[in-house]
């Protein structure tokens, strides 16, 4: 009764346990990843950096108060023999609003105003990276849990051959048809699968809290994979390429980069030019003095100058600037032909991975036909005591080895295709 009840609450635990696939590890990935939501902040940091006042094309205006009073004990003497000797107080009350507008900078405002427009649309498109970058990196830990998956249920399966092994040598060894070194040489095979079991199952619990991780979300242990999720590429080599070029969002990175550095060059022409700047203020002055001749004084007005400015000397610190820029230019030319020609050999290269391991593939699953046919053989033959342990071993041991090369090259057949995909920038539409 009781392997009843527990054999219910196995079946029902395994019927409940979720399967995720590919689409659904990428759509958590998207919506709870902490790193994707700090870029969704950088965007909004970046955007609201683009103004025009900002940029300094807006005027600005000020409201100016101010008091001032001034105590004093005044003694005055005057040439026509007037004498004034008491306790003077001033009190002289202003206020003011000041317009300041730049009407000529060279262009500066504009240059800045696009770099600051430049620096937005670099934020977006580091968002997109960092989108790839997660998605990528989800899709290897999927497919390494798709692994460890697909060996655990193999070492499942292999630990029931050894267990019968272990209970035909007792058996032979106990009525005298065996030996007792072939039951502790199939003890000992049975153990060494049991720690080989440990150890994957421990990866895969390793595994799926990383997967957790890239998530954003405790996805806990009880979760499987769906093993028959896999990627495949839809372009050709040569296409893959093209669309390198078109699509990888790096290289798109080193275009806006030198985007952002021409702004930058204008900017710092611009202090070679004068500056041209229109002041005007209206004002309210009074001033109150007991002691004075003028013992009264008011004054409302406006005021209105123009100024301008030229930097005769600065040390040649402006061209250096500008040679700065220039050097900085050229570096963004050399790393964006350098990064071009690394990603057309790593695609050159993902590509004959790829080629390689559906080869692989194709040739292991022979392999396995012929290894299990010969393993289910020495298994009958063994029971009928027609085999050797070291033959059955032999035999399990080609099996095991051909089905490790296969689990490893569907592996690293979707490893492959991952990489054509991200790097062809093909990988997240």
């Amino acid at each position: 009764m009781h392997k009843i009840i527990v054999l219910i609450l196995f079946s029902f635990s395994a019927f409940s346990q979720q399967i995720l696939s590919l689409a659904d590890v990428q759509a958590l990935a998207l919506e709870n990843n902490f790193q994707l939501k700090t870029a969704d902040k950088d965007i909004e940091i970046a955007v609201n950096q683009i103004s025009k006042a900002n940029a300094g094309f807006s005027p600005t205006i000020d409201w100016n108060v101010n008091f001032g009073s001034v105590f004093n004990q005044v003694n005055q003497r005057f040439v026509d023999g007037r004498e004034i000797n008491r306790f003077g107080r001033s009190l002289s009350p202003n206020t003011a609003v000041q317009l300041q507008y730049t009407i000529y900078d060279g262009k500066r405002s504009r240059a800045v105003y696009g770099r600051l427009e430049n620096e937005g649309q670099l934020a977006q498109l580091q968002k997109k990276i960092a989108i790839e970058n997660v998605v990528q990196e989800a899709f290897r830990v999927f497919f390494e849990l798709q692994r460890l998956q697909k060996i655990n249920g193999f070492l499942q399966t292999n630990k029931k051959y050894y267990e019968e092994r272990v209970r035909i040598t007792d058996e032979r060894w106990q009525i005298g048809r065996g030996t007792k070194l072939d039951f502790l040489q199939t003890k000992a095979d049975l153990n060494s699968q049991e720690s080989s079991l440990n150890g994957t199952m421990g990866a895969l619990d390793q595994a799926k809290v990383s997967l957790s991780k890239i998530c954003g979300k405790d996805l806990g242990r009880l979760f499987a994979l769906n093993e028959s999720d896999k990627i495949n590429i839809f372009s050709s080599r040569e296409e893959a390429l093209k669309n390198l070029v078109e699509k990888n969002l790096n290289l798109r990175l080193t275009d806006l980069m030198m985007q952002n550095n021409s702004w930058t060059l204008n900017e710092r022409k611009s202090f070679k030019a004068p500056r041209i700047t229109l002041n005007s203020s209206f004002g309210y002055n009074f001033n109150n003095n007991n002691a004075g001749l003028i013992t009264y004084n008011q004054n409302v007005g406006l005021n209105n100058f123009i100024s301008a400015s030229f930097r005769l000397f600065d040390g040649g610190l402006v061209n250096r600037n500008i040679q700065q820029v220039k050097l900085q230019s050229e570096s963004i030319k050399i790393e964006k032909n350098r990064l071009q020609f690394d990603l057309e050999n790593a695609i050159q290269s993902a590509f004959i991975n790829y080629e390689n391991q559906i080869r692989l593939i194709a040739l292991e699953k022979a392999n396995i036909e012929i290894a299990e046919e010969n393993l289910n053989i020495s298994n009958e033959k063994f029971k009928l005591g027609a085999s050797t342990i070291l033959e059955i071993n032999d035999a399990q041991t080609r099996f095991n080895e051909a089905k490790n090369r296969l689990i490893n090259a569907e592996f690293n057949l979707n490893l492959a295709a991952l990489d054509i995909l991200y790097l062809s920038g093909n990988l997240v539409n």
